[in-house]
């Protein structure tokens, strides 16, 4: 698991420590979502999954994905984050498609 501490203006303290847990693959990650998403919550934008107090629960992240964004090539970094932008659910192998270019 990582822990992510925002800092700044554009996030209150409801959201400024959320969860990640990292997966391997798709199969990994569908029970820990669901999991995450008991008592209400609410699937959000790039993973995220919200409590209906507006507190950030957490998500599951595929391995890759922290991989990538602690990688030194910024272009396929760049491609992966927008793809993520993009999705309530994210779907690991979209994400790898982003990664390379397709």
């Amino acid at each position: 698991m990582v822990g992510v501490n925002a800092k700044g203006d554009n996030f209150a303290f409801s959201q400024g420590l959320s969860l990640m847990i990292e997966c391997d693959d798709q199969a990994d990650r569908h029970p820990l979502t669901k999991k995450l998403l008991e008592g209400g919550a609410k699937q959000e934008d790039c993973g995220w999954v919200r409590r209906s107090l507006s507190v950030s629960r957490g998500r599951s992240i595929p391995k890759m994905l922290r991989e990538v964004m602690e990688g030194k090539d910024d272009a396929k970094a760049d491609r992966m984050v927008h793809a993520v932008f993009h999705m309530k659910k994210l779907d690991i192998a979209e994400l790898k498609r982003a990664a390379h270019g397709n």
